[in-house]
């Protein structure tokens, strides 16, 4: 009982407060959810460490000027670290691109020096900048006369792909169906040419605001039946079996072509 005690004594005043905080409501209604669930953890726990753990759960409320408080001051100066080769950047990492330019005449030299001496060297500059009030790791490469910075992802940020791929299963590809993918593949094969995309919503939304300007009726579309999706190994599957079944009557065929064209035997009377 006087573990429940212990739990009441650490959630109690912890409710109090956040009764009178301006996030009173949403805190109040989570901390009775916690209070709930330290209670069952602590019915069902057998051992001490269990409960130890439960009695260990606090939550901590960080008002807005706190946050504040903490908030890193924004910089128009990129500090550069360190020259990285750009082919060691993992994909995952690349974030949000910026163009960068020099600010005012003093830093073009500076700049124009910076801009070609990772252009010679082809290399990537790694820096940190700060704005939204956090600190960014930016990486820095030529474009043309400028340069173009792209925030880099932190660690942290990053998903392990073992956890998401580790269950895929081995599967064993059959030659003719991966020679028939690959001549799919070199059928359809382009260029990377990005005035071709196209943003359906985009281009629906300003015809709605067209309409709407002109005060014409707003008509909601009727729900069109999903696109039947075609799956391409289905596809592939079905091709190669096709194909199989056409090598196999093609032989017999000729047996029996083969056997019509013989010449018949005449009795002797």
């Amino acid at each position: 009982m006087q573990y429940i005690d212990a739990i009441l004594g650490q959630v109690v005043p912890i409710i109090s407060e956040a009764s009178k905080s301006q996030f009173g409501l949403m805190s109040l209604v989570a901390l009775i959810v916690l209070a709930i669930v330290l209670l069952f953890l602590y019915l069902t726990a057998r051992t001490r460490p269990v409960l130890s753990f439960v009695l260990a759960l606090v939550v901590i409320e960080i008002e807005p000027e706190e946050l504040e408080a903490v908030a890193i001051e924004s910089k128009r100066t990129i500090e550069i670290d360190e020259f990285v080769a750009k082919k060691e950047i993992d994909e995952l990492y690349l974030n949000s691109p910026y163009y960068l330019v020099p600010d005012g005449e003093v830093g073009q030299q500076a700049f124009a020096v910076i801009r070609e001496a990772i252009r010679k060297e082809g290399m990537v500059a790694l820096g940190r900048i700060v704005f939204t009030s956090r600190e960014h790791v930016i990486a820095l490469e030529p474009r043309g006369k400028g340069l173009l910075g792209v925030t880099l992802r932190y660690p942290y940020e990053i998903r392990k792909e073992d956890e998401y791929f580790d269950d895929i299963a081995d599967e064993k590809i059959p030659k003719d169906m991966l020679e028939l993918a690959s001549h799919i593949v070199e059928t359809k094969a382009g260029h990377f040419e990005p005035e071709k995309f196209e943003d359906q919503y985009e281009d629906a939304l300003k015809e709605l605001i067209r309409k709407k300007q002109s005060g014409q009726p707003i008509e909601r579309p009727e729900r069109r039946e999903p696109a039947k999706v075609i799956n391409l190994m289905d596809a592939l599957r079905r091709s190669v079996e096709a194909s199989r079944e056409s090598a196999k009557r093609a032989p017999a065929a000729k047996a029996r072509g083969g056997q019509s064209e013989r010449p018949k035997k005449k009795k002797s009377r």
